[in-house]
């Protein structure tokens, strides 16, 4: 009998994950509706993420497990599409959670329309889950539109709010790649491709805000650039194939490129590599994009930084960088004689207590 392959393969990249992950893996399993896998890819975890899992994988069948040495979170996406063996894809991170009832027979028939891609509200939580945020979605079929409509329209949604057809992603062979940035751009490289869009209000999961995770760690800016701002350029040569030079779409993504890279400066914090020595970081290809005013102008106030920075470097270093340095330095030192007032206060206090016992 032929196998049913309608339904959801939920791909999960598995990174020292214990904290979460079995609430994760509680929340797809008791859906409603029980056509989904969910693929977990190990990516070298050295913590009790295997007990967690193997735990559950022994209770069920929906539930498959692969192991890889730590490639990274892209590594392992691309791993969980190969296998994936359900006619839609959905993406979770260990540390985030599919809603109640997500799942349920009103989702499931809408896999039966055919749509390429299917996006949902979503919400956005604190660590403990204690604050939660709704970003909703107007409800919207998306038919053979212009494709910067179709990017545009989501609104930099995350890419784990939506549903995607499998066919979509391999017959145009869209797979992840990069460290930064790698999920919007899958996420637009599938909107780019799509021709049937649908946009509902149900939500779908939760995003937990996880101060520990890998995209909060601290990254200097220069690996930065290298991981989102390069990510991009890619992009673009990729849809060059596609698309004219001065197409919409593509003048679209070199104003955001161009965007990066003003924000790369104004972030910048060494100044040795900056001060009165732009070569050695605004490099020829750079500069090219810096050029592009159209990026900055929709922004007034972005638009007389960038505008400060092409005309008065001195004064934009010494604005960013100088000052930018010196109010740290008196931020900490107020933060300092705030906790001496306390300490001296509570000190006070148990000095009186004392005295009246």
């Amino acid at each position: 009998m032929k196998e049913d392959i309608h339904g959801i393969s939920i791909i999960i990249p598995v990174y020292n994950g214990e904290l979460f992950l079995e609430e994760c893996i509680l929340s797809i399993i008791n859906q409603p509706n029980k056509n989904l896998e969910i693929i977990i890819i190990d990516d070298g975890s050295t913590d009790n993420s295997q007990k967690i899992y193997n735990k559950y994988l022994a209770m069920d069948s929906r539930i498959r497990v692969f192991k890889q040495k730590n490639k990274g979170v892209s590594s392992a996406r691309n791993k969980g599409i190969f296998l994936a063996k359900y006619d839609y894809i959905s993406f979770l991170d260990c540390d985030d959670i599919w809603c109640n009832n997500f799942f349920d027979q009103e989702v499931y028939n809408l896999l039966d329309k055919g749509f390429d891609i299917i996006g949902f509200t979503y919400s956005i939580a604190n660590y403990n889950l204690t604050r939660i945020k709704k970003i909703n979605v107007e409800p919207k079929e998306l038919i053979n539109c212009e494709k910067l409509e179709n990017i545009l329209y989501y609104n930099g949604r995350s890419h784990s709010s939506f549903i995607y057809k499998t066919e979509l992603i391999k017959e145009n062979n869209i797979y992840i790649y990069g460290s930064r940035n790698e999920d919007n751009i899958f996420r637009d490289s599938c909107l780019y491709k799509a021709q049937k869009i649908k946009y509902i209000s149900k939500n779908m999961f939760l995003y937990r805000n996880n101060p520990y995770s890998v995209t909060h760690k601290n990254i200097d800016v220069d690996i930065l650039y290298k991981g989102i701002i390069s990510n991009w350029f890619k992009f673009v040569e990729w849809l060059l194939q596609f698309e004219d030079e001065n197409s919409k779409v593509v003048e679209h993504y070199k104003n955001l490129i161009s965007l990066m890279i003003f924000e790369m400066i104004q972030a910048k914090s060494k100044l040795k590599l900056y001060l009165f020595n732009d070569s050695k970081i605004i490099e020829d290809e750079l500069c090219i994009y810096l050029n592009r005013e159209s990026a900055f102008k929709w922004n007034n106030n972005l638009f007389r930084e960038y505008k400060l920075f092409m005309n008065k470097k001195y004064i934009f270093y010494l604005k960013y960088f100088i000052l930018g340095k010196l109010r740290c330095i008196l931020k900490k030192i107020s933060n300092l004689r705030l906790c001496i007032f306390i300490r001296d206060l509570l000190k006070y206090n148990e000095s009186i207590n004392f005295t009246n016992d």
